[in-house]
């Protein structure tokens, strides 16, 4: 690995591994569009590295990798109407939409450009939430997570900025809409007056 016994050497690294790369600047990836199953969500994973100046030595080169890609977890709760249980019993599915699927991560530096058409993604269900591996990219505005639940559907329009090597979390509170008349109970206003007497 080195040129010599003096010169120092910069190392990049990242996984999955790429035989041939054209171009350091652009190493080409895509996150699955469906990540249902955990094989298809670990295989959105892109990891990358670097050490520069490395002076030449017989001791390894250690590289601590980050995560290219951004992390959305979602989490779906019961509103007025609903328990865990009943919101669960209905029947849940979550859907990422309108997210750039493909990047090219520029090897030097590590900074990732979302590239090519959006699309929808299917995230992974993991105990009590879902989580997706998705391209670092601004999302302005747009339709960002869709809910069904049992026949109805819920669209969460949003503004994010995924990064890479951060997690991004989303709550969706569904309330259940009944016919008739919905009571919710608020809760307390409180007073701030201090109601005090002192007895001797």
């Amino acid at each position: 690995f080195w040129l010599d016994q003096t010169t120092p050497a910069d190392f990049y690294c990242y996984y999955p591994y790429v035989e041939e790369v054209s171009d350091i600047t652009a190493l080409e990836f895509s996150v699955k569009e469906d990540q249902t199953a955990l094989a298809d969500y670990k295989a959105s994973e892109l990891l990358w590295g670097k050490k520069e100046g490395a002076k030449p030595s017989t001791d390894p080169v250690n590289i601590s990798t980050r995560h290219a890609m951004s992390n959305l977890l979602i989490y779906v709760k019961p509103g007025t109407g609903y328990t865990e249980e009943t919101l669960a019993a209905e029947g849940i599915s979550v859907k990422v939409t309108g997210l750039k699927t493909s990047a090219k991560l520029n090897l030097a530096t590590g900074v990732v450009t979302a590239d090519g058409a959006s699309a929808d993604m299917i995230p992974y269900k993991e105990n009590s939430y879902w989580r997706a591996l998705v391209v670092p990219q601004d999302v302005v505005g747009n339709e960002l997570i869709k809910v069904t639940v049992g026949d109805r559907e819920y669209t969460l329009v949003q503004t994010v900025s995924f990064q890479s090597n951060k997690q991004h979390k989303c709550t969706v509170v569904i309330k259940r809409i009944g016919e008739g008349v919905n009571i919710d109970i608020e809760g307390w206003e409180t007073d701030d007056t201090d109601y005090r007497e002192t007895f001797e």
